[in-house]
């Protein structure tokens, strides 16, 4: 297991989400690289914040066990030692997220949601392919390759993660204009006034619009040209509900080791090193602590919007909580 694959990431402006991706930065090293160049850092502060809420209700918090697995030296290659610590603090991380949350399917956390993948019927697990008609399930934020094994599993993605397979099965290029945004309000995710349906939804009348969401990604100048598929649907997403778009290349990082770039020099090589993967974390608090924002969802370049939900509201992924990441399960 590589542990969760962090993509669809959707933060609600608070002081427990500044705090969070703030924490995340403790775990740069200068000397060693984190596993998967900083996404195991993440999970960490998960961890961490999970502990925090046991330790307030007297239970047993978390005692950074899973911390000794965390890093992989000065160089980073993805070798024996490497996969081996990949696997180690997979496993660690899946029992104390079960310890602390609660199983797969069933975590339960004070500022950190889990979206579901699967609902349960009669002691069978379903996935959405059984209940999409129900519409109990929403469309799922990070497809990642673990869920496209699922039956028409195209049919229930907001979005793709490592969607080179996605996106050779969805026939969805690039246009030359964006999708009539008219046609949403005969969709079962308008009610003809975005507003209304979000302040029926969330129960709080205290917006007198709709909530301003950002939607990030971090990426540099040449992804554009990679992902121009990804980032014309982005676009056209954020133009049609209003939201906030940014693209940002600031590397305003220290403190990180970059692995060892291969003799190829490849594209991956560069992408994947230390600073880039960790670029967003600091980059993203300047949204977060702009007080411009309501939401902002943190997604990858290499992520593709679906057309198929180009009308569902980012917010109605909020589940009452501080954060809001797709539920995973070890595998």
């Amino acid at each position: 297991s590589d542990g969760f694959f962090l993509n669809g990431i959707l933060f609600r402006v608070s002081d427990v989400a500044r705090d969070f991706v703030q924490k995340l930065l403790m775990h740069q090293n200068p000397d060693e690289i984190a596993l998967q160049n900083g996404q195991s850092a993440f999970l960490e502060t998960m961890l961490t914040s999970l502990g925090r809420e046991a330790d307030a209700k007297g239970q047993h918090g978390y005692r950074n066990t899973c911390y000794g697995s965390l890093y992989v030296g000065y160089k980073g290659k993805y070798d024996e030692f490497y996969a081996k610590q990949l696997a180690q603090y997979a496993e660690c991380f899946f029992s104390e997220l079960e310890r602390l949350a609660g199983p797969y399917g069933y975590r339960d956390s004070k500022h950190i949601g889990f979206l579901k993948t699967y609902l349960w019927r009669n002691n069978k697990a379903l996935t959405f392919a059984d209940v999409s008609n129900e519409g109990t399930l929403l469309p799922l934020p990070n497809c990642f390759h673990g869920l496209r094994v699922m039956p028409h599993w195209q049919d229930n993605c907001f979005a793709y993660f490592l969607n080179d397979y996605a996106s050779a099965h969805l026939s969805q290029g690039a246009q030359r204009n964006c999708p009539d945004t008219s046609l949403f309000f005969l969709n079962k995710f308008y009610g003809g006034n975005d507003y209304l349906w979000f302040e029926s939804w969330s129960q709080r009348h205290y917006y007198k619009s709709s909530p301003r969401v950002l939607i990030y990604t971090w990426c540099t100048e040449n992804s554009f040209e990679i992902f121009a598929n990804e980032a014309f649907w982005k676009a056209c997403y954020a133009h049609a509900h209003g939201y906030d778009l940014v693209f940002s290349d600031q590397l305003n990082v220290s403190g990180v080791k970059k692995p060892a770039a291969s003799a190829e020099g490849t594209f991956i090589d560069t992408w994947y090193s230390d600073d880039f993967m960790w670029a967003w974390n600091r980059d993203v608090q300047r949204y977060l602590f702009s007080g411009n924002y309501d939401y902002v969802f943190f997604v990858g370049a290499d992520v593709l919007f679906h057309k198929l939900y180009l009308d569902f509201p980012l917010w109605a992924y909020d589940t009452g909580h501080d954060i809001t990441i797709m539920d995973q399960d070890y595998v």
